[in-house]
């Protein structure tokens, strides 16, 4: 196999961000779904904790509430800083759950930042594969005429005696 070929390998970059896009716009489809369909609950806050790492903030809540149905449903849910100061001191937060959905439990207080992230992300995903999908056809239009010329694939080196 020539090395050129191996260029051709560039697509997996593109590649990788379709899905990373199709997955945040199914992470939208769904918490949208959760928010209309889902069953309102008021949720207990049983851990809450924000951690500073570099210069990231960045933490986690723990929420316990019992499903229409009687279950008990304890889940934890990471928080970005734009959550994390609108939950700081309640106990009780309202949320929606829907059972089954890929986003089963959306906190209600933070809804409007949360599909304002997942929206970023769309957009800055798309910008990436629009840009990377045209460097790739580029690297491809090269690896095909460099096949297309025959020239050798590797350096050929002469050993000149002086």
């Amino acid at each position: 196999m020539r090395s050129r070929n191996l260029l051709n390998l560039v697509w997996l970059i593109p590649s990788y961000l379709l899905f990373l896009l199709l997955h945040q716009i199914n992470v939208h489809i769904d918490a949208v779904n959760t928010m209309a369909n889902g069953e309102l609950q008021e949720a207990v806050v049983t851990d809450f904790k924000i951690k500073q790492i570099a210069a990231q903030t960045n933490g986690y809540i723990v929420v316990r509430f019992t499903s229409a149905a009687g279950e008990e449903v304890e889940r934890k849910l990471s928080l970005g800083v734009q959550h994390a100061a609108r939950l700081m001191e309640t106990e009780n937060i309202p949320v929606r759950y829907l059972k089954g959905s890929g986003q089963e439990v959306i906190l209600v207080p933070t809804f409007d930042i949360q599909l304002q992230i997942i929206r970023i992300n769309i957009a800055i995903i798309a910008a990436s594969l629009i840009v990377l999908i045209a460097v790739s056809i580029g690297v491809s239009r090269y690896v095909i005429r460099k096949n297309k010329t025959g020239e050798p694939d590797s350096p050929e080196f002469e050993l000149i005696n002086t």
